[in-house]
């Protein structure tokens, strides 16, 4: 096969992988479009209708679904009869933006000039941070305040925010303030936030290490008295091969088969002896690890062991 056959091939083998994706991208775009002139007229509507409370969020949503300069500016508009100057500001600065970008020379001086005349009439809202904790996030009326903007006068509508501070292992923290709608100055300043209780009795209760010492301590116990059982087994073994060797042995020597159950006994016991003693240790250690975890109620018990003349003793508070 040629290069230029191959070449149109995978040409081709493109455009059917990208024709899709370019005629669903226009589909989403139309439909977008005619969802956001139908906002725009209903938002008209109402505009016509004296409803400016309503008919903002029509055109705020006409526009996220399809920018356009009158469409800004309608919404702008709708924003500073409702009282809402920074929406009303910010809203202008950026039909002018898009009304320069387009070269509509008399939409763009138009929003300027609305633009700087509500700048003096905006309010602002300063939050402050007092010792903020690691990870802490601050949001006013729901939308996150990065930290650049703590201690910053920002421009906000007039009416109540919702400032809310959360921090891992702390308790949130939460105010309302109220902003007047012009020409106003609000500060709010975020305490140091309160360890959450949960991390309060974690940090009096019995610490991290706790469970898995008892854990370890009752493993500890149960595998000491198992091999305590085992011991005894491989002693009563070595008992039964002994016993049978003596049918096969002769105050001066033993036959084969009694040399072979002698040297079985002998393993035997030695293993009796091992589980014993390791057993043993075992299960006086677990016992130990079980009795000497704190407890959040309560000391830590005490185990001691100690010799007198009839072999061990032992003895515990708790």
């Amino acid at each position: 096969m040629s290069r230029a056959t191959l070449l149109a091939v995978a040409l081709l083998a493109a455009s059917l992988v990208v024709a899709p994706r370019v005629a669903r991208a226009q589909q989403q775009d139309a439909t977008s479009a005619a969802a956001a002139e139908k906002l725009f007229q209903e938002g008209r509507t109402l505009i016509e209708q004296g409803r400016w409370v309503d008919a903002c969020p029509k055109l705020a949503e006409s526009l996220r679904l399809d920018p356009a300069v009158g469409t800004a500016l309608n919404l702008a508009e709708c924003y500073e009869r409702v009282d809402r100057v920074a929406s009303a500001w910010v809203t202008y600065r950026k039909a002018e933006t898009m009304a320069r970008r387009a070269g509509q020379r008399e939409r763009y001086t138009h929003a300027a000039s609305r633009a700087e005349l509500l700048e003096g009439k905006l309010s602002y809202l300063t939050v402050t941070v007092t010792a903020p904790p690691k990870g802490l996030v601050v949001t006013r009326d729901g939308e996150r305040l990065g930290e650049a903007a703590w201690g910053t006068a920002v421009p906000v509508d007039g009416g109540v925010h919702v400032i809310e501070a959360t921090a891992p292992g702390r308790r949130t923290w939460r105010r309302d303030v109220s902003v007047e709608p012009r020409s106003a100055r609000a500060k709010i300043e975020i305490p140091s936030l309160d360890v959450a209780p949960a991390q309060a009795r974690s940090a009096d209760g019995p610490s991290p290490a706790v469970p898995l010492q008892l854990t370890l301590g009752w493993v500890a116990a149960a595998t000491g008295v198992a091999a305590l059982g085992t011991g005894f087994a491989f002693g009563a073994i070595a008992k039964s091969q002994y016993d049978d060797a003596g049918t096969h042995c002769s105050a001066v020597d033993c036959d084969g088969r009694g040399v072979a159950l002698t040297s079985d006994a002998r393993s035997s016991a030695a293993i009796s002896t091992v589980l014993f003693v390791a057993g043993g240790a075992l299960a006086i250690g677990g016992v130990v690890l079980v009795l000497t975890a704190p407890r959040r109620d309560s000391t830590a018990a005490q185990v001691g062991l100690a010799l007198s003349p009839t072999g061990y003793g032992a003895w515990a508070t708790f």
